[in-house]
């Protein structure tokens, strides 16, 4: 398990929110998005109006909103440079619960924008917590689930989560090396 570093996928090595307000605009031409790209549409959701919260729930569902994610910047070759340096990094992601082919298209998205390493290297689970490693890279402040998690989270950095504090944190994916160093993994 030493120097395992499970990596979040979505608006961590994918850029979800440009996506996601592509899509919106494809769904509902001429509507205003209430999501912008400084927030989140998975924290907001709740807090929409109902009439709203259908929406951004059926972008959520839109059968290609996985398999055309841009790729975040240096995410790819931080997982190459990570891998060369000794580390193991792991992509471990959440499905979408009632998205027809969202692993499907998790895998596919794989395939074509990682390392091939990482094809055999995908893990996809509701709760993370039960997924052992010694990090996890993840833009959602408070993973949680069933069990006490074994790994240390690094929080990714966005927009919706600059004010939460956290003791370790990942601005972008080229301060990685620099991270891990001051973490004593390099």
């Amino acid at each position: 398990m030493d120097n395992l570093v499970l990596v979040d996928m979505d608006a961590v090595l994918t850029d979800f929110e440009p996506n996601f307000i592509a899509h919106w605009f494809r769904l509902f031409p001429g509507e205003p998005c209430p999501i912008t790209e400084t927030q989140t549409a998975f924290a907001n959701r709740a807090t929409l109006p109902p009439h709203v919260r259908d929406k951004v729930w059926s972008v959520y569902l839109t059968p290609g909103l996985f398999d055309t994610m841009p790729v975040m910047p240096g995410g790819a070759e931080a997982l190459r440079e990570m891998e060369d340096a000794g580390l193991r990094p792991h992509i471990c992601t959440a499905p979408m619960p009632g998205h027809a082919t969202c692993l499907s298209e998790k895998h596919a998205w794989v395939g074509r924008h990682m390392p091939s390493f990482m094809r055999d290297r995908l893990i996809i689970s509701l709760d993370k917590t039960l997924v052992r490693g010694t990090w996890l890279i993840d833009d959602l402040p408070n993973v949680h689930g069933l069990m006490r998690p074994v790994w240390t989270q690094i929080l990714f950095s966005a927009p919706y989560n600059w004010r939460t504090p956290a003791k370790h944190r990942l601005n972008d994916w080229f301060a990685w090396r620099r991270l891990f160093t001051e973490l004593g993994c390099l």
